[in-house]
């Protein structure tokens, strides 16, 4: 947590450095997932019926890692950006947001859906 908020602290003396406005989500997770998919969109994957997931960017089957919270669980939207691969005998991704497939138009480079 003092990781996080010495993150923080240094984040918002760049905002002041560069004269940018701070603006807090205030709560709005919604508006936290659209800034990250404006940077992960190539770490997005969408859920296949027999629980992997097939990744946007090389079309890789990735499975969820045992210690994920979505391990057991489908997103609503079928749609996740994942932070980290760890390659075993299989793909397993960690660290999953959901997300929802329209932002990757929206908020992600100029990217076609071909689902």
């Amino acid at each position: 947590m003092s990781r996080a908020v010495s993150i923080r602290s240094q984040l918002k003396k760049y905002m002041h450095r560069f004269e940018l406005p701070i603006k807090s989500c205030e709560g709005d997770a919604k508006r936290l997932r659209q800034c990250l998919v404006s940077g992960y969109w190539r770490h997005s994957a969408k859920w296949q019926p027999d629980g992997t997931y097939l990744s946007v960017h090389g079309n890789k089957i990735m499975h969820v890692h045992p210690t994920s919270v979505l391990f057991t669980r489908k997103p609503k939207s079928g749609w996740v950006l994942f932070h980290d691969v760890e390659e075993t005998k299989q793909l397993q991704i960690r660290i999953l947001t959901e997300i929802e497939p329209e932002w990757l138009l929206d908020y992600g480079y100029q990217y076609t859906l071909k689902y």
